[in-house]
């Protein structure tokens, strides 16, 4: 089973425990988001829960602000070697990665993670904190 990295890790869910490293301490989204904003302590490594069903009821204003907040803690978030995971149902490459399935509405993730986000595998993408 690989490590995750040091970094946002989304990977499909049902890689996650079997080609990849699973986290037992979750948290959701709106959870991380909080502690984020509040400069809150947040465990070294973590799985945060619901990033897509966030992301599919927002606008671009929702990816605007996580990206700011994202971004406003890379620097300690990098620090401490944090490893975050975001399990996902389904992610995919066209012209760029999204989350959802083809007959789904597409939810795109370069507006929160800028060009910075790679693909590693199938299902498997990666983007440093300094997004």
């Amino acid at each position: 089973m690989e490590a995750l990295r040091v970094g946002y890790n989304l990977i499909e869910i049902d890689k996650i425990g079997n080609k990849y490293e699973d986290i037992d301490e979750t948290i959701s989204i709106i959870n991380f988001l909080r502690l984020l904003n509040q400069n809150a302590t947040i465990p070294k490594k973590i799985k945060v829960l619901g990033l897509e069903r966030f992301l599919s009821i927002g606008d671009r204003e929702l990816s605007k602000f996580v990206r700011n907040l994202l971004s406003q803690n890379a620097s300690r978030l990098i620090q401490k070697n944090h490893i975050v995971l975001f399990p996902v149902s389904h992610i995919s490459l066209d012209t760029e990665p999204r989350l959802g399935r083809v007959e789904e509405k597409p939810i795109r993730l370069v507006p929160i993670f800028g060009n910075r986000l790679e693909q590693i595998d199938i299902g498997y993408f990666y983007a440093p904190f300094n997004i």
